[in-house]
């Protein structure tokens, strides 16, 4: 039987490694610490401040716990992940199809109420 050379690790510098590098750097916090206080894996902050994260896209869950162990705001950490963009994308698209001046109005409000409340749920 021959086995072939183990599959190759690609790490990638990305907004969320260079604000998790960053944070830590600049408040002297080893990955214990971080992991301690935000209740992960040692392994999972350990690949986030490496670039070593695996899968498409980070877990909303895992980012907060993440911004709690660094000690900043969740939306810090959600926005350098490109979280929620791809949804306000297709939101503009919708938008802009609503027939009257009345209807986007309404809408808009209504988009107003929703994105005031994610930001403060984004803070806690």
């Amino acid at each position: 039987m021959i086995i072939g050379p183990e599959p190759l690790l690609v790490m990638a510098e990305t907004g969320l490694t260079r604000l998790v590098r960053a944070v830590m750097a600049e408040h002297d916090m080893t990955l214990d610490a971080v992991a301690r206080r935000g209740g992960l894996p040692l392994s999972t902050v350990g690949a986030y401040h490496s670039g070593a994260i695996s899968g498409d896209r980070p877990r909303e869950e895992t980012l907060r716990k993440l911004a709690k162990g660094l000690g900043i705001p969740a939306s810090d950490l959600l926005d350098a992940a490109g979280i929620g963009v791809e949804d306000d994308r297709a939101m503009l698209i919708l938008f802009r199809q609503l027939p009257t001046a009345g209807d986007r109005k309404q809408a808009l409000t209504t988009l107003r109420a929703h994105v005031t409340a994610a930001r403060a749920r984004r803070r806690e």
